[in-house]
């Protein structure tokens, strides 16, 4: 039995007829070409054929605009992602990429450009972790418009991700706490007081959680 998002339908005349994307024109539109057959089998293993067949020469060299790409790659996402992280994709794609690469066809996408657009975001304050995100989410696209057969050169373009320091925090004593109390006790003042119940609420939470 045909299964959603198959573009296999049965026909009135009682064949059975499959549609599959044929090519683009200039703009990134979808041009589709069809198949028949007198069985649902049939007619799928055809366009498969065609499909395993033609894909990889069909869109190389063809003029597709970033923008037009990162559409059919949030399409293809959108029901196997949470609807939280598509929503992220969506913000991080139409404020940092969009703008830089959305009117650029794929094609002229280089390694100079990945990297002058990572020293951009720096400039604007984003944090380390932010643009890793940015640049691993711009190489997932890229990934997608290679396997679609509209770029070929995805293996010779350099991501250069940002370190992420990790901030160690040194956590205080047992014994050393008991001694910062202490001095608290010895100490009145208003600060001092409020100071030593903070802690010792704390320590009795955690203790309470252990």
């Amino acid at each position: 039995m045909p299964r959603k998002g198959e573009n296999i339908r049965k026909r009135k005349d009682g064949r059975w007829e499959a549609r599959y994307e044929k090519s683009r024109d200039q703009n990134g539109r979808i041009q589709y070409g069809y198949v028949y057959a007198h069985t649902y089998d049939s007619v799928k293993k055809k366009k498969l054929a065609i499909l395993c067949k033609n894909r990889p020469q069909t869109n190389i060299g063809r003029k597709i605009f970033f923008r037009n790409l990162n559409q059919e790659w949030m399409a293809s996402v959108r029901y196997t992602v949470k609807i939280s992280t598509y929503t992220c994709y969506e913000t991080l794609i139409s404020i940092h990429i969009i703008p830089e690469f959305g009117d650029i066809p794929v094609k002229y996408i280089s390694s100079d450009s990945i990297y002058r657009f990572s020293e951009k975001l720096k400039k604007e304050g984003l944090s380390s972790r932010t643009i890793k995100n940015i640049l691993i989410l711009f190489h997932s696209i890229l990934q997608y418009g290679e396997k679609q057969g509209y770029i070929n050169h995805l293996s010779q373009l350099e991501f250069r991700y940002p370190k992420i320091i990790e901030h160690s925090f040194n956590i205080i004593s047992q014994e050393n706490l008991t001694k910062l109390i202490s001095v608290l006790c010895t100490d009145t003042s208003r600060f001092c007081l409020y100071l030593k119940e903070f802690i010792t609420v704390n320590v009795e939470t955690e203790w309470i959680v252990m």
